[in-house]
């Protein structure tokens, strides 16, 4: 870990040559509204999509993130309504965290990614962070897949992509909830996910002790909620 001058700080995970990190904060348009229905939660994940990477898929990618989080007894419930550029706001015991995704991941001053980079957890001085991001362009690549032509079916982000594109929020949602948590040693939170991992029919866990510090920090947020 180390802080930058701008006191946000970076958690590299890398995934084979590819890696997931904590990063600043940056600025979303707006994309069609999909409802969602699901059991009330103190944490909230508000979809956004402002390039229509994913017009329908990110239904199927919820489903994948939800069954993770759920595993490690952590309700969250996907609001759609800012993907059309609502103005949210969380009412008394919610916490929402938008889960943002852009084309690829930023260059810019701050940002200090590694190129293929899938995913970030904005950490900036709020606890817990207001986002995650997703890069959707490095996912595709490691899946081997190429870009999604506007036209195509869900059925093709089902299977190993859905899957992939689930467990990199998962990863980053967990971040979010306890920020500075050093990675694990196996599981979806360690540090070295490999492609593999990433697509594997099996349902991957989040291991003991990251649920217990999961467990924590969901208190927390519950109770500043």
């Amino acid at each position: 870990m180390r802080t930058t001058k701008r006191s946000r700080f970076l958690v590299p995970t890398l995934l084979g040559v590819i890696s997931l990190a904590t990063v600043v904060e940056a600025d979303a348009s707006t994309v069609k509204n999909i409802a969602s229905r699901a059991e009330r939660s103190c944490l909230v994940l508000e979809w956004m999509d402002p390039h229509e990477l994913l017009p329908a898929g990110e239904r199927w990618i919820a489903k994948e993130t939800t069954r993770i989080l759920g595993d490690a007894d952590i309700r969250a419930r996907w609001d759609w309504s800012r993907a059309r550029g609502d103005s949210v706001s969380a009412p008394p015991g919610e916490h929402r965290l938008r889960v943002v995704l852009l084309p690829s991941e930023p260059s810019g001053p701050g940002w200090r990614l590694r190129a293929n980079t899938l995913g970030a957890t904005v950490v900036d001085g709020r606890v817990p962070p207001p986002a995650v991001y997703i890069f959707y362009k490095s996912v595709v690549a490691m899946l081997g897949l190429r870009e999604r032509p506007r036209k195509l079916p869900d059925t093709y982000f089902l299977g190993r992509a859905s899957r992939a594109f689930g467990r990199v929020i998962a990863h980053e949602v967990a971040h979010a909830i306890a920020p500075g948590e050093p990675h694990a040693r196996d599981g979806l939170m360690q540090a070295g996910l490999e492609p593999a991992f990433l697509t594997a029919k099996g349902d991957v866990k989040i291991d003991a002790h990251w649920r217990h510090v999961l467990a924590q920090g969901m208190s927390r947020l519950c109770t500043k909620s």
